[in-house]
């Protein structure tokens, strides 16, 4: 289950499952952050996707990158950035 990091940590990996999906949630200038890096094949609507879907909600990311990672499918993935809470 996703989770906010508290005051006293620096970084709280809330999700990795398997090598198509990594979030990881941080406080940085007092707000907390949530990084997303995932395979093309992870849809929003697929349940491994969830646990960030119901910490996100409907936020749009503040930045999305699309980067080559040989270890993904088609060799790519999406690394998004939102912004999820102020401590």
């Amino acid at each position: 289950m996703l989770s906010h990091p508290s005051a006293t940590q620096a970084a709280t990996h809330i999700a990795i499952y398997r090598n198509e999906l990594y979030a990881v949630a941080f406080e940085l200038l007092k707000m907390i952050q949530l990084f997303v890096y995932r395979s093309p094949v992870v849809r929003e609507t697929d349940d491994i996707y969830k646990p960030v879907k119901d910490m996100i909600g409907d936020t749009k990311p503040l930045l999305t990158w699309t980067v080559t990672d040989e270890g993904m499918a088609f060799g790519e993935a999406e690394l998004s950035v939102y912004l999820v809470g102020v401590p």
